[in-house]
């Protein structure tokens, strides 16, 4: 059951623009990625490039937990649910373009300054668009409690 998040851990997963995603390699290990992230649709999305391992673990596995936390480390957020992965060739393309434009947007908290090379870029890259789904949280967020 996808969980939807408060305003206060919205707002604290925006301000904290740098999360750690953590996925399942295929021995079960835990695999530990820092990404740059943006809320998009209410819940932490950010991209990758084909061939990374964060992607190839969740295209496998879709289980995942994301961490964000302030800089000082005292108030954190913590997800556990699945992600969604928007790939090319497999997602629809316009879907695709809206998801990357979507994160982009959240992410550097700014327009691109042109999107069609924006759109080439991401499309020469093979660049994917990850949604976290949260089922579960748990937090210490301190002011935003």
């Amino acid at each position: 059951m996808t969980l939807v998040l408060s305003q206060q851990v919205q707002e604290f997963i925006a301000e904290h623009r740098h999360g750690v995603i953590s996925t399942f390699g295929k021995n079960r290990a835990a695999h530990l990625t820092v990404v740059t992230h943006g809320l998009y649709q209410g819940t932490p999305a950010f991209t990758s490039n084909e061939g990374l391992v964060k992607l190839f673990n969740l295209k496998r596995d879709s289980r995942c937990s994301f961490l964000v936390m302030s800089p000082n480390g005292r108030t954190y957020v913590t997800l556990e649910g699945r992600a969604e992965v928007y790939a090319p060739g497999e997602s629809d393309a316009q879907q695709l373009r809206k998801v990357l434009r979507e994160i982009y947007r959240a992410a550097a908290r700014k327009e691109h300054p042109d999107w069609d090379d924006y759109d080439r870029a991401m499309l020469e890259k093979g660049r994917h668009g990850v949604l976290v789904v949260p089922e579960r949280m748990y937090h210490n967020l301190g002011k935003y409690t």
